[in-house]
């Protein structure tokens, strides 16, 4: 059994934490697409693209993260 540690790990949760919310993202946007189209779930709108933002702002910033010390 190996164990890694350092920069090797950190770099791999990193990716590991911007595929997460950039996949929570992209379903935010589909769920904002979907209520908008309804038009009558307003709230619903806006909490999704706000969600959507704040997803893939997140992922965008561990996407770029660098593991150094």
């Amino acid at each position: 059994m190996s164990t890694v540690t350092g920069s090797g790990t950190r770099s791999s949760q990193n990716r590991l934490v911007a595929l997460v919310a950039g996949v929570l993202g992209v379903v935010a946007l589909v769920f904002a697409i979907v209520y908008l189209a309804s038009g009558h779930h307003i709230l619903r709108f806006g909490a999704s693209a706000i969600a959507t933002v704040v997803l893939l702002a997140a992922a965008w910033w561990f996407g770029l993260r660098k593991s150094g010390k």
